[in-house]
């Protein structure tokens, strides 16, 4: 009776496990995740230039841009996990995404800082567009 309700017990969290194990989704050109309700996607354009797009989850957007006339090309990048922290890494830059708060910093690729948004930093304001 008790390897019954330890068997059940185990399958429960493993499923549980499952769910939680990876907070994003790999891109030909980056990765997607949902932060607190955010849908962020960090796309690679070149080795040295990357394009984070921020919206609300559910939100399906096409984001147009006159001041963005590159596409995504597919470069060469690695994604480490530690922690919380996602890191991809090009051989010029590499990004760190904070999978609990949202927060994106961008670092040589020895590690040296070069720019870090403010935790907790994203918000949204409807507007008539």
């Amino acid at each position: 009776m008790k390897f019954k309700y330890l068997s059940i017990l185990l399958a429960v969290l493993f499923v549980c496990g499952i769910n939680f194990a990876q907070t994003y989704e790999k891109t030909d050109s980056g990765v997607k995740s949902i932060i607190n309700s955010i849908e962020v996607e960090i796309q690679f354009y070149t080795s040295s230039i990357v394009r984070v797009l921020k919206s609300q989850e559910g939100t399906d957007i096409k984001k147009n841009s006159l001041s963005v006339n590159k596409a995504p090309q597919k470069i060469a990048f690695t994604i480490r996990e530690t922690g919380d922290i996602l890191y991809l890494k090009s051989e010029s830059l590499q990004v760190s995404l904070n999978l609990k708060s949202g927060k994106i910093s961008y670092s040589t690729p020895k590690g040296e800082p070069l720019l870090s948004e403010k935790e907790e930093g994203t918000s949204f304001t409807d507007f008539n567009d």
